[in-house]
């Protein structure tokens, strides 16, 4: 995507600003695609995940702000005969504690699709609750604190609640140690018919440049500060026999 911006040196008023939202890919102009982070609060604290993006005890975003930017977002969109398409993150969006009223607020906005990036945490009643607005739920799996056969459960019940323009996708978190339960539910998945990725992790490295391995670092916050961006870096993080087995899955 490409926004171009008229100079202003004040970044506060930047939004006022904007001319012209245009895609990289000119026969998707017709789309506006926005990512919105809702805010880093998180009941997660994977050891892999960099601090700079979750915590436990920021402020929820305040309902106004929320407020104008939908309405921001739909004024322009309408007025530019787009088609737009929202994505919330976080952090755990559904942590915020009006996020119900956030979603409806999209959905009410005239905002044609709508998906969301979540832990997995929340009970399946609460994920199919809120697919009378959200088109495309993605569901990442780590496996520091997810059990495989609860997440298996969530999922199928998860799946049979889908209706036509709903869309489910998980990504796999496969860490070392949990290799297995992975490959198991890729394979759950696969027979299934569930879109996923199985995915290997980049890990953070603690002050002495050594590796945060998973259950012995970011459950507690033992976040270092340094965030792994070394070609080859799950080297000696994941084991030869671990590499093997996740490259082998088709």
């Amino acid at each position: 995507m490409k926004i171009t911006l008229e100079s202003t040196q004040n970044l506060k008023n930047i939004s006022k600003k904007i001319v012209a939202v245009e895609d990289i890919d000119p026969p998707r102009d017709h789309l506006f695609r926005v990512e919105w982070n809702l805010g880093p609060r998180c009941n997660y604290d994977c050891s892999y995940c960099s601090p700079n993006i979750h915590n436990k005890k920021s402020e929820h975003l305040n309902m106004e702000v929320i407020e104008k930017t939908v309405d921001r977002i739909a004024t322009y969109t309408k007025e530019h005969k787009k088609k737009t398409r929202i994505s919330l993150t976080g952090g755990e969006p559904y942590l915020h504690p009006r996020f119900f009223d956030i979603i409806k607020m999209i959905k009410d906005s005239g905002i044609q699709r709508i998906s969301v990036t979540s832990n997995a945490s929340m009970p399946a009643k609460t994920y199919i609750k809120s697919l009378e607005y959200v088109n495309y739920l993605i569901l990442s799996i780590h496996f520091e604190f997810a059990k495989l056969e609860k997440v298996k459960e969530k999922v199928l019940e998860i799946k049979s609640a889908l209706t036509e323009n709903r869309n489910l996708h998980l990504h796999i978190m496969a860490i070392p140690g949990k290799v297995n339960e992975s490959l198991e539910l890729a394979q759950l998945m696969k027979d299934e018919d569930v879109s996923f990725a199985l995915r290997r992790v980049r890990p953070q490295f603690d002050e002495n440049g050594l590796y945060l391995m998973p259950f012995n670092s970011g459950q507690s916050g033992g976040h270092g500060p340094k965030w792994s961006r070394i070609k080859d870096s799950n080297l000696h993080y994941y084991s030869e026999d671990e590499l093997q087995r996740l490259g082998a899955f088709k």
